[in-house]
């Protein structure tokens, strides 16, 4: 059986991930990697957000790990989530 994903299904598959984030983790991961129209480093995200480079860092690297587990779904059934991590 073949599956073809249309860019609009990939789309809102991204949206509903994203909504797993909290505010600041979605905010970090626009402006670094360009739904916010254009990339930026760590550091220019930390001076817009007035946060350290390594506290922008850290958010993004925790929002990736959430982004991650929520796309391959529970490992077991005695999975409680990413937070326990």
């Amino acid at each position: 059986m073949q599956t073809i994903l249309s860019g609009y299904a990939i789309n809102e598959r991204a949206k509903a991930m994203m909504q797993s984030l909290e505010a600041d983790e979605e905010l970090v991961l626009q402006l670094r990697f360009g739904a916010a129209q254009h990339v930026r480093t760590p550091k220019e995200v930390a001076q817009l957000l007035d946060r350290s480079p390594a506290v922008v860092q850290q958010i993004e690297r925790d929002a990736l790990r959430k982004l991650r587990l929520v796309a391959i779904g529970p490992i077991s059934d005695g999975w409680e989530g990413w937070d326990e991590a």
